[in-house]
């Protein structure tokens, strides 16, 4: 809750667990600088957190800021070179530009978890935009 969020970060504001969840937080209300400016903070006091690297990868992608996404999602990568989200993350920036490479990281998010909605439905999408089709 907002209140939670709020408390947590003003009783302890160097803490990357809570500026994380005042970013997730904020991104409901889709305050998107906001949220990009505390996901920064989380990362600066523990670049070695997992969540806020992965959540400001999203939060770039959806302000339009595709090089520093990757940047951030690199950096996400190198922590867990496994995570499906991040892998289907990079498959979305791909997409737009470079179809192939979309496919490649959609097909190892898929091997990794078959079962994952979104990782399938975009692999399906973008061999259907490099020609592949589906009987």
């Amino acid at each position: 809750t907002q209140s939670n969020a709020l408390a947590d970060i003003n009783n302890d504001p160097d803490n990357a667990e809570h500026c994380n969840g005042l970013a997730v937080f904020l991104t409901k209300q889709n305050k998107i600088e906001e949220v990009i400016s505390v996901y920064k903070k989380s990362i600066s006091i523990d670049p070695d957190y997992f969540k806020p690297l992965s959540n400001l990868d999203d939060a770039l992608q959806k302000r339009g800021d595709l090089e520093e996404a990757n940047k951030y999602r690199n950096m996400a990568l190198t922590l867990s070179p496994d995570n499906v989200i991040v892998l289907n993350n990079m498959g979305a920036i791909f997409y737009k530009k470079r179809n192939k490479e979309a496919i490649a990281a959609y097909e190892i998010a898929v091997a990794l978890e078959p079962d994952h909605a979104d990782a399938l439905s975009n692999l399906a999408v973008s061999l259907s935009k490099d020609g592949v089709q589906f009987v």
